[in-house]
């Protein structure tokens, strides 16, 4: 469910743009999420394809603090991907969806719909939990792979105003 908390449009260094700064209220340990989706070859149908990170890229957090900034692309229908950013706390930054935003990343919460915040919010979550399942197949315990409660599924919720 999408939660409504009051929150601004935030600007972080090295963006020319305002971001969407959505906050991503989730127990899963972050630094192994981002640590996870660089190196599973499981993740490479999540890599952002390179005619979209030129637009993204210039000079902005992703290119100058990649450890904490990660981008999840989804081909299928509706195409998209997400600027995930992480300090300790998961944020949504930037949107990309051809068929809202034209060729420009959305950093405009006002451009997303409610229906368009559920569906990010469960693609996001899926990716989560796909880290999540193999982390435990793994037999990573669950007390390194989520921060707080619960200790054994995951939660995942936009806070969007």
């Amino acid at each position: 469910m999408v939660s409504n908390i009051s929150c601004n449009d935030t600007y972080k260094a090295g963006n020319s743009s305002p971001l969407l700064g959505i906050q991503i209220e989730s127990n899963i340990n972050q630094d192994i999420a981002f640590k996870y989706f660089d190196t599973s070859k499981e993740f490479e149908s999540f890599q952002l394809p390179e005619k979209f990170k030129s637009e993204l890229k210039k000079g902005g957090d992703l290119e100058y603090l990649p450890a904490s900034n990660k981008i999840f692309y989804f081909k299928d229908f509706p195409e998209e991907a997400y600027h995930l950013s992480s300090s300790g706390i998961f944020y949504l930054e930037q949107v990309y969806n051809p068929s809202i935003g034209g060729s420009n990343w959305i950093y405009e919460k006002s451009k997303l719909k409610t229906s368009d915040l559920i569906r990010i919010q469960d693609r996001i979550k899926a990716v989560l939990n796909k880290i999540i399942i193999s982390e435990k197949t793994s037999k990573m315990p669950d007390s390194i792979i989520f921060l707080n409660k619960p200790y054994d599924s995951l939660t995942c919720i936009l806070k969007t105003e």
